[in-house]
């Protein structure tokens, strides 16, 4: 039988810790997009809050708490350039796809009023996607990368949030399912076998023989 039970979804958001005492300005307003970010998750998931990731050591936290929730899916909100050790130690021990989320606060910037806090804050979301990208190709994850701008709202951003969650919640149903094998092919049949130790390694069901 198919069970309803929601999908857990990973969150969290990852910054330069150094910038932060040059910058003050910036955890407020780093405090204020991650915690807006979390409200555009689809309410059909758990959310498993990793926080504010600014440290090697915040990021260990994260991954302790991933796996301990068993999620399905993580989604990494990229708030400005941060090195890769601020997200790898997060998921380096989970068997599940990563979504980093590049979406930029302001769609363009204000030139004659933007200084280094305001660029670093606002405007350079796209600062670590790359990184990212790399180290993610290297330790064998499997990813990928939303891009968009929060000002005025971008549908794309927030339809491809709802798909991952989507497909995160049939994982989810698909482990806590089990399917039936009711009878036997004719013997010498062999495409009809079921190879239930692949179903099992791809999908989570267990296959209950019947008969």
């Amino acid at each position: 039988m198919l069970v309803e039970t929601k999908a857990k979804i990973g969150v969290f958001a990852i910054a330069l810790g150094a910038y932060l005492p040059q910058f003050p300005g910036l955890v407020p307003e780093f405090e204020s997009q991650y915690e807006a970010f979390k409200k555009t998750i689809p309410d059909t998931v758990e959310l498993i809050d990793g926080g504010l990731v600014t440290t090697k050591e915040l990021s260990m936290a994260a991954g302790d708490k991933f796996r301990a929730a068993d999620v399905d899916l993580v989604i990494l909100q990229l708030l400005t350039y941060a090195t890769s050790y601020n997200m790898l130690p997060a998921i380096r021990d989970l068997n599940v796809p990563v979504v980093l989320v590049n979406v930029q606060k302001l769609k363009a910037p204000d030139y004659a009023n933007t200084d280094t806090e305001k660029w670093l804050g606002e405007l350079y979301a796209c600062g670590a996607v790359g990184e990212m990208v790399a180290d993610l190709e290297r330790a064998g994850k499997r990813h990928a990368v939303i891009t968009g701008v929060v000002e005025g709202g971008d549908a794309y951003v927030a339809k491809e949030i709802e798909q991952w969650c989507r497909a995160a919640q049939v994982r989810r149903r698909f482990r806590y399912t089990n399917i039936a094998q009711i009878g036997r092919p004719y013997p010498g049949m062999m495409d009809l076998y079921i190879d239930e130790t692949n179903l099992y390694n791809r999908m989570g069901l267990y296959t209950k023989q019947f008969d």
